[in-house]
Order: C-alpha cells, then structure tokens, then sequence
C-alpha cells in the first residue's frame, strides 16, 4: 500500500490486518524493487521507505538515500514544489 495515508502513519496502516506492506514517499522504484524481491524469494526489509509486518511486530526502514524522483520523472514547474515539506511534512 502506498499513498499519502501510508506515507505520513506507517504504523498505523500496517495495524490493518489486510495489510502486509507499505512504501513511505516516493513510490516508483521502491515498488519495482518490492515486486522484485518477491519474485526472486528475498526478503523485503532492505528496502529504503518500506514498513512491514515481522510477526507481531511492525518494521519501519527509514530512507537512507534521499532520491528526489519527481525531479526525473515528471516535467513539470518544479519551482511551485517545496520539496522539504512534500516528502518530509512540516
């Protein structure tokens, strides 16, 4: 699960019993190297922006790199975006 939603309360997502993962932010890469991991047997917990399920426990991996994706991915009037307070809230 992604989104705003996730993004800001991973913890309380992944309370949701339907819930098995969440990607915080930037979804784009973080998705393909999710589905990737999955396909190839290998756990997900490695993956920068994910929260997940261990048991009865609820992990969060913090970013360690800051990717700006939206700089690449869209073209768009970037100077209207303040990127501090869209990935990172207030």
């Amino acid at each position: 699960m992604g989104g705003i939603h996730p993004s800001a309360l991973p913890n309380e997502v992944l309370e949701n019993k339907n819930v098995d993962y969440v990607i915080i932010g930037e979804s784009e890469y973080s998705f393909l190297e999710l589905i990737q991991r999955l396909e190839r047997g290998e756990s997900p917990s490695k993956i920068d922006g994910f929260g997940f399920k261990s048991g009865k426990h609820i992990k969060i991996k913090k970013w360690e790199t800051r990717y700006f994706f939206i700089l690449t991915i869209f073209n768009s009037k970037r100077e209207l975006v303040i990127y501090f307070i869209y990935l990172f809230g207030k």
